[in-house]
Formats: C-alpha cells, sequence, structure tokens
C-alpha cells in the first residue's frame, strides 16, 4: 500500500525575544512547538481553552481564520504561509482535517 507523501516543509522566520529564529515546518505542531511561544501564551492569544489547543494543535483543520490571523500576528509572518502548511498538513494526513463539527469516528 503506497503511503501519502510528507508534506513540504515551509520555512519560517521571525524575531523572538531579540533572537532571529528561523523554523523548517511541515505540521503546525511543528511550527507551535518551534515558536518560544509557551502553551498558556497561545492558549491566552486565540482565547480558548486548553484542551481546545491540544486538539488545534493535532488537527489543525478546526483552526478559525481569527486564530490563523493572530498567530500570524504574534509570529511576525505572512498568515497565508501558515494557512499553506496547514493545507499542506490536511491533504497528506486526513486525520488533519477533522473540524469540531466532525463526528467522532
Amino acid at each position: 500500500m503506497a503511503t501519502a507523501p510528507a508534506p513540504t516543509a515551509i520555512t519560517f522566520r521571525f524575531t523572538a525575544d531579540n533572537t532571529d529564529l528561523t523554523i523548517k515546518a511541515s505540521t503546525l505542531a511543528e511550527l507551535l512547538d518551534g515558536t518560544r511561544l509557551k502553551k498558556k501564551d497561545i492558549v491566552a492569544l486565540w482565547n480558548i481553552n486548553p484542551r481546545t489547543y491540544d486538539k488545534r494543535h493535532d488537527q489543525p483543520g478546526g483552526l478559525t481564520q481569527d486564530e490563523l490571523h493572530k498567530l500570524a500576528t504574534a509570529l511576525q509572518v505572512s498568515y497565508l504561509d501558515i494557512a499553506r502548511l496547514i493545507y499542506q498538513q490536511c491533504q497528506t494526513d486526513p486525520s488533519a482535517r477533522k473540524t469540531p463539527l466532525d463526528k467522532a469516528e
């Protein structure tokens, strides 16, 4: 059985704590884990429950436009780059597409 190709890594460059950071991420989880933002900071930024953050981390298909824009603003990167990252991840991993409206399987 053929496996789906891994999503192409996208390079993100931004400044955090007066340090230039470069992160190559192929999933939203890799991007979030690579930043210097703590989970509690992103939870406060998105104004969501920590459990909801965990779902967004693992299944970015449920990420809202508002959350996408807030993350892009906080990281000072293009929201289109983050959207492309999520799109590629959802194309290669069907479980990443789950949204809050999807029924549990």
